[in-house]
């Protein structure tokens, strides 16, 4: 128990549990790979699974708005408004799938 409670702490975000849960999912994805991404999980206490369906969701959102918003063959630069909105909804998804163990 102590070792989940070190681990979600060094997630923590003092604005809530929404921010630790993106916290959490945002280093997981910078910091693993999709064939490590388990046992990187279980060393800080995520449920990996849910990882997972979060980060489908997030390529899901993108790749629907790539499709709907710009043209296939010359995607402009992401813009930070755009960047944001997908930012949150993963992390609204990350928070309902995510639940840090």
């Amino acid at each position: 128990r102590a070792a989940a409670i070190r681990a979600r702490d060094a997630f923590e975000d003092p604005s809530g549990d929404l921010w630790t849960a993106r916290n959490a999912f945002v280093t997981c994805l910078k910091e693993s790979s999709e064939a490590s991404r388990d046992a990187w999980c279980r060393r800080r206490f995520l449920a990996a699974p849910a990882v997972k369906a979060a980060s489908r969701v997030l390529k899901q959102l993108r790749d629907q708005l790539d499709a709907e918003v710009y043209v296939p063959e010359a995607p402009p630069p992401r813009d930070k408004a755009r960047t944001e909105a997908l930012d949150t909804l993963a992390t609204a998804f990350c928070v309902a799938n995510c639940a840090i163990r």
